[in-house]
């Protein structure tokens, strides 16, 4: 079957997105093998994959992802950066960055991550947008060569290896900011994840504008991840798979197939 990419998009809160590490032998990304005829596309979050396109006048990150639209206020900042990418506006807290987690990689190597934070809504604090109190990044996959009327249905694969970011102590001042993630654990040692929101959006995912229809699940502080209602079979109310520690790397693969009926689509 043709592996195919649809739209991704990403809108998470501290959050280590996986980047490409040494290739296994015999396998890939996740420990598993790659689909026939190899990925249409990978980010690597290599050192300076982590560009802002509106700043530079062209995409976003590797060059390939936007983040102009109605979910997304990213200033150009990565976490812990005092100015924006222009050197003289100060940052807002949170951002996105590039990074290399040491002795994170598959098999044992270092792996190249982007790094998400978002503490919340800085407005008030005298940060005006872009602000970083949201972050969405999307990826249109007609720049991979996908043709244009390419739909969910026509299958689609996506591998994501991530975790909730460890460093980020929520009970320090000025973590939480008002309108920050739902469901906060502040205090108990893991940065606050999300739940499921505003249509479904989540941490990682994809939207077929032809069906009009997405699938995102997304990580939570304390509870694993979460999966649309509609992927519920064996998972727990509110579909929270339980991951263990969930502030360690954990690699999912997710398919597409085309469902029984015509606006449909089934999740493996």
């Amino acid at each position: 079957m043709r592996q195919t990419r649809s739209l991704g998009c990403l809108h998470v809160l501290g959050l280590s997105l996986f980047a490409a590490p040494a290739v296994l032998s015999g396998q890939d990304f996740g420990g598993w093998e790659s689909p026939e005829g190899g990925w249409d596309y990978v980010y690597e979050a290599n050192d300076g994959e982590d560009v802002d396109g509106e700043l530079a006048g062209g995409g976003s990150l590797d060059g390939t992802w936007n983040h102009q639209n109605g979910s997304d206020a990213w200033d150009g900042s990565g976490p812990g950066d005092e100015f924006r990418p222009d050197g003289v506006t100060p940052a807002a807290p949170g951002g996105a960055g590039s990074m290399v987690v040491l002795g994170a990689g598959e098999g044992g190597g270092d792996a190249d991550v982007l790094s998400i934070v978002d503490t919340g809504d800085p407005r008030s604090r005298g940060f005006a947008d872009p602000s970083n109190r949201k972050v969405w990044f999307c990826h249109d996959v007609s720049q991979d060569g996908v043709d244009g009327s390419f739909s969910l249905r026509d299958g689609f694969t996506l591998l994501v290896r991530s975790r909730l970011h460890p460093d980020v102590d929520p009970a320090a001042a000025g973590w939480q900011l008002p309108d920050g993630g739902v469901d906060n654990d502040a205090g108990q040692g893991v940065a606050p994840g999300y739940t499921l929101r505003d249509g479904g959006k989540g941490g990682h995912g994809f939207y077929d504008s032809g069906l009009d229809r997405n699938f995102s699940f997304t990580p939570h502080g304390t509870k694993g991840y979460q999966f649309p209602p509609q992927v519920g079979e064996g998972l727990p109310p509110a579909n929270f798979l339980d991951v263990g520690d969930n502030t360690v790397f954990h690699a999912f693969w997710v398919m597409i197939l085309a469902g029984a009926q015509a606006d449909r689509y089934d999740v493996t």
